[in-house]
Protein backbone atom coordinates (compact mmCIF):
# COMPACT_ATOMS: atom_id res chain seq x y z
CA UNK A 1 0.00 0.00 0.00
CA UNK A 2 1.46 3.42 -0.47
CA UNK A 3 1.34 6.30 1.92
CA UNK A 4 1.89 9.50 1.02
CA UNK A 5 2.27 12.89 3.21
CA UNK A 6 4.31 13.69 6.74
CA UNK A 7 5.01 10.16 9.08
CA UNK A 8 2.59 10.77 11.63
CA UNK A 9 2.66 8.53 15.18
CA UNK A 10 0.54 5.49 14.86
CA UNK A 11 -2.66 6.43 17.24
CA UNK A 12 -2.72 9.51 14.96
CA UNK A 13 -2.51 7.76 11.38
CA UNK A 14 -4.77 4.90 12.82
CA UNK A 15 -7.28 8.16 13.45
CA UNK A 16 -6.53 9.46 10.24
CA UNK A 17 -7.04 6.72 8.37
CA UNK A 18 -10.22 5.80 10.39
CA UNK A 19 -11.71 8.98 9.61
CA UNK A 20 -11.17 9.25 5.64
CA UNK A 21 -12.61 5.78 5.75
CA UNK A 22 -15.78 7.20 7.46
CA UNK A 23 -15.83 9.81 4.97
CA UNK A 24 -15.51 7.25 2.11
CA UNK A 25 -18.66 5.72 2.96
CA UNK A 26 -20.66 8.87 4.05
CA UNK A 27 -20.56 10.44 0.35
CA UNK A 28 -23.42 12.35 -0.44
CA UNK A 29 -26.60 10.25 -2.20
CA UNK A 30 -29.52 11.53 -4.06
CA UNK A 31 -32.62 11.67 -2.76
CA UNK A 32 -33.88 9.80 -5.99
CA UNK A 33 -31.71 7.08 -7.08
CA UNK A 34 -29.70 6.70 -3.61
CA UNK A 35 -26.54 6.89 -5.77
CA UNK A 36 -23.29 8.51 -4.55
CA UNK A 37 -23.68 12.42 -6.31
CA UNK A 38 -21.34 15.43 -6.70
CA UNK A 39 -20.24 18.53 -4.59
CA UNK A 40 -23.60 20.10 -6.49
CA UNK A 41 -25.67 17.03 -5.82
CA UNK A 42 -25.91 15.82 -9.55
CA UNK A 43 -25.32 12.16 -10.55
CA UNK A 44 -22.89 11.25 -11.80
CA UNK A 45 -24.35 8.60 -14.76
CA UNK A 46 -27.49 8.91 -16.45
CA UNK A 47 -30.03 6.26 -16.08
CA UNK A 48 -29.23 4.45 -19.09
CA UNK A 49 -26.15 2.65 -17.27
CA UNK A 50 -28.19 0.60 -15.57
CA UNK A 51 -29.99 -0.81 -19.30
CA UNK A 52 -29.17 -4.85 -19.45
CA UNK A 53 -26.61 -6.10 -21.76
CA UNK A 54 -25.51 -9.77 -21.91
CA UNK A 55 -23.08 -10.83 -19.35
CA UNK A 56 -19.54 -12.03 -20.43
CA UNK A 57 -18.97 -15.37 -21.97
CA UNK A 58 -16.18 -17.63 -20.37
CA UNK A 59 -15.23 -20.96 -21.32
CA UNK A 60 -15.56 -22.92 -18.19
CA UNK A 61 -19.19 -22.00 -17.27
CA UNK A 62 -21.31 -23.22 -19.81
CA UNK A 63 -24.73 -21.99 -18.62
CA UNK A 64 -26.94 -19.85 -20.81
CA UNK A 65 -25.65 -16.08 -20.47
CA UNK A 66 -28.06 -13.81 -17.88
CA UNK A 67 -28.34 -9.65 -19.23
CA UNK A 68 -26.80 -8.05 -16.42
CA UNK A 69 -26.61 -3.93 -16.29
CA UNK A 70 -24.00 -2.36 -17.82
CA UNK A 71 -22.63 -0.82 -14.71
CA UNK A 72 -24.07 -2.38 -11.71
CA UNK A 73 -25.11 -0.52 -8.14
CA UNK A 74 -21.74 -1.67 -6.68
CA UNK A 75 -19.91 -0.46 -9.80
CA UNK A 76 -21.86 2.85 -9.66
CA UNK A 77 -21.36 3.73 -6.10
CA UNK A 78 -17.54 2.16 -6.63
CA UNK A 79 -16.32 4.75 -9.32
CA UNK A 80 -18.20 7.41 -8.19
CA UNK A 81 -16.69 7.14 -4.70
CA UNK A 82 -13.35 7.40 -6.87
CA UNK A 83 -14.75 11.08 -8.71
CA UNK A 84 -15.58 12.35 -5.13
CA UNK A 85 -12.20 11.07 -4.16
CA UNK A 86 -10.52 13.59 -6.92
CA UNK A 87 -13.02 16.18 -6.43
CA UNK A 88 -14.60 15.10 -9.78
CA UNK A 89 -17.67 16.63 -10.82
CA UNK A 90 -20.32 15.49 -12.96
CA UNK A 91 -19.34 15.15 -16.57
CA UNK A 92 -23.15 15.24 -17.79
CA UNK A 93 -23.78 18.51 -15.69
CA UNK A 94 -20.53 19.55 -17.31
CA UNK A 95 -21.17 19.21 -20.79
CA UNK A 96 -24.51 21.08 -19.77
CA UNK A 97 -23.13 23.94 -19.89
CA UNK A 98 -21.95 26.63 -23.16
CA UNK A 99 -18.23 27.19 -22.95
CA UNK A 100 -17.43 23.50 -22.70
CA UNK A 101 -20.01 21.48 -24.61
CA UNK A 102 -18.38 18.20 -24.96
CA UNK A 103 -16.22 16.62 -22.82
CA UNK A 104 -13.82 13.35 -21.95
CA UNK A 105 -12.97 11.59 -18.59
CA UNK A 106 -10.17 9.29 -17.84
CA UNK A 107 -10.13 7.64 -14.59
CA UNK A 108 -7.98 5.28 -13.33
CA UNK A 109 -7.68 3.98 -10.01
CA UNK A 110 -6.61 0.79 -7.74
CA UNK A 111 -7.92 0.37 -4.34
CA UNK A 112 -5.03 0.34 -2.56
CA UNK A 113 -3.32 3.13 -4.31
CA UNK A 114 -4.58 6.30 -5.85
CA UNK A 115 -6.93 7.49 -7.83
CA UNK A 116 -6.07 9.44 -11.14
CA UNK A 117 -8.86 11.73 -13.16
CA UNK A 118 -7.39 13.15 -16.68
CA UNK A 119 -10.60 15.32 -17.69
CA UNK A 120 -10.64 16.65 -21.59
CA UNK A 121 -12.72 19.44 -22.17
CA UNK A 122 -13.32 20.73 -25.77
CA UNK A 123 -15.68 24.22 -26.55
CA UNK A 124 -15.73 26.62 -29.62
CA UNK A 125 -13.56 29.24 -28.73
CA UNK A 126 -10.37 27.07 -26.45
CA UNK A 127 -10.47 23.78 -24.78
CA UNK A 128 -8.46 22.94 -21.59
CA UNK A 129 -7.36 19.38 -19.46
CA UNK A 130 -7.72 19.43 -15.81
CA UNK A 131 -5.47 16.33 -13.62
CA UNK A 132 -5.52 15.41 -10.98
CA UNK A 133 -4.07 12.62 -8.49
CA UNK A 134 -5.64 12.35 -5.30
CA UNK A 135 -4.95 10.32 -2.02
CA UNK A 136 -7.72 7.45 -1.62
CA UNK A 137 -7.19 7.32 2.45
CA UNK A 138 -6.70 11.15 2.74
CA UNK A 139 -8.91 12.75 0.44
CA UNK A 140 -6.49 14.74 -0.67
CA UNK A 141 -4.45 15.97 -3.78
CA UNK A 142 -1.20 15.20 -4.09
CA UNK A 143 -1.20 16.20 -8.10
CA UNK A 144 -2.95 18.77 -9.86
CA UNK A 145 -2.55 20.58 -13.21
CA UNK A 146 -4.80 22.59 -15.02
CA UNK A 147 -4.12 24.39 -18.74
CA UNK A 148 -5.47 24.91 -22.13
CA UNK A 149 -5.02 22.49 -25.39
CA UNK A 150 -3.36 23.63 -28.61
CA UNK A 151 -5.73 23.37 -31.27
CA UNK A 152 -3.17 20.80 -32.64
CA UNK A 153 -3.77 18.81 -29.70
CA UNK A 154 -7.51 18.87 -29.23
CA UNK A 155 -6.81 17.59 -33.46
CA UNK A 156 -4.82 14.55 -32.28
CA UNK A 157 -7.54 13.75 -29.53
CA UNK A 158 -9.85 13.59 -31.89
CA UNK A 159 -8.49 11.48 -34.61
CA UNK A 160 -7.41 9.31 -31.84
CA UNK A 161 -10.79 8.81 -31.09
CA UNK A 162 -12.03 8.22 -34.44
CA UNK A 163 -9.18 6.03 -34.63
CA UNK A 164 -9.60 3.81 -31.92
CA UNK A 165 -13.35 3.52 -31.82
CA UNK A 166 -13.19 4.00 -28.08
CA UNK A 167 -16.52 4.18 -27.42
CA UNK A 168 -17.89 1.94 -29.77
CA UNK A 169 -15.52 -1.10 -28.58
CA UNK A 170 -18.10 -2.47 -26.18
CA UNK A 171 -18.97 -5.28 -25.47
CA UNK A 172 -16.15 -5.97 -23.10
CA UNK A 173 -13.17 -8.29 -24.12
CA UNK A 174 -13.91 -10.27 -20.64
CA UNK A 175 -10.21 -10.72 -19.81
CA UNK A 176 -9.74 -11.57 -15.91
CA UNK A 177 -7.15 -9.70 -14.88
CA UNK A 178 -6.51 -9.81 -11.42
CA UNK A 179 -4.08 -6.59 -10.18
CA UNK A 180 -6.83 -4.37 -9.91
CA UNK A 181 -6.48 -1.73 -11.37
CA UNK A 182 -9.30 0.05 -13.22
CA UNK A 183 -9.52 1.98 -16.44
CA UNK A 184 -12.94 4.16 -16.51
CA UNK A 185 -13.23 6.15 -19.70
CA UNK A 186 -16.51 8.72 -20.27
CA UNK A 187 -17.90 10.71 -22.88
CA UNK A 188 -20.46 13.46 -22.56
CA UNK A 189 -21.64 15.87 -24.97
CA UNK A 190 -25.11 17.21 -27.07
CA UNK A 191 -27.54 15.53 -24.98
CA UNK A 192 -25.57 12.24 -25.21
CA UNK A 193 -23.44 9.65 -22.63
CA UNK A 194 -21.11 6.88 -23.44
CA UNK A 195 -18.51 5.21 -21.78
CA UNK A 196 -15.88 1.73 -21.55
CA UNK A 197 -14.63 0.32 -18.48
CA UNK A 198 -11.63 -1.91 -18.59
CA UNK A 199 -9.14 -3.97 -16.00
CA UNK A 200 -5.75 -3.14 -16.90
CA UNK A 201 -6.21 -3.35 -20.76
CA UNK A 202 -3.46 -4.40 -22.42
CA UNK A 203 -0.97 -1.99 -24.93
CA UNK A 204 -3.03 -2.66 -28.08
CA UNK A 205 -6.20 -1.86 -26.79
CA UNK A 206 -8.23 1.72 -27.40
CA UNK A 207 -8.41 1.65 -23.81
CA UNK A 208 -5.07 2.16 -23.34
CA UNK A 209 -4.08 3.73 -26.10
CA UNK A 210 -6.37 6.63 -25.41
CA UNK A 211 -5.36 6.87 -21.93
CA UNK A 212 -1.75 6.95 -22.29
CA UNK A 213 -2.14 9.65 -24.73
CA UNK A 214 -4.34 11.94 -22.15
CA UNK A 215 -1.08 11.12 -19.29
CA UNK A 216 0.86 12.14 -21.75
CA UNK A 217 -0.24 15.35 -21.98
CA UNK A 218 -0.23 15.82 -18.17
CA UNK A 219 3.53 15.72 -17.99
CA UNK A 220 3.43 13.32 -15.12
CA UNK A 221 6.62 10.95 -15.33
CA UNK A 222 6.25 9.79 -11.69
CA UNK A 223 2.75 7.84 -10.33
CA UNK A 224 1.68 4.65 -10.25
CA UNK A 225 -0.40 4.92 -13.58
CA UNK A 226 2.58 5.95 -15.09
CA UNK A 227 4.63 2.47 -13.95
CA UNK A 228 1.13 0.41 -15.03
CA UNK A 229 1.73 2.12 -18.57
CA UNK A 230 5.22 1.09 -18.52
CA UNK A 231 4.78 -2.46 -17.87
CA UNK A 232 1.05 -2.99 -19.71
CA UNK A 233 0.03 -6.27 -20.70
CA UNK A 234 1.94 -7.78 -23.94
CA UNK A 235 -0.54 -7.66 -26.90
CA UNK A 236 -2.17 -11.10 -28.31
CA UNK A 237 0.46 -11.07 -31.07
CA UNK A 238 3.60 -10.82 -28.55
CA UNK A 239 1.97 -13.75 -26.29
Amino acid sequence: MAWCGMRMPFAATSLAVALALLTWHTAPLSAATKRVVDDRGQNYFPPEVSALTPECEYSWRPQALKSVPQLSDDEQDTIAENFRVAKEPSLIGKARTGKYPEAVRFVWWHASWTTVSIRIEMGPKRSRIIAKRASVFYNDYQQRMARTLTNTEVEQFRALLAETQLFDSRPDDCELVLDGTNWFLETAGSGSYDFVERNSPSRDKPAFIVGKFLVGLTGWKNSPLNYEIENARPNDAEI
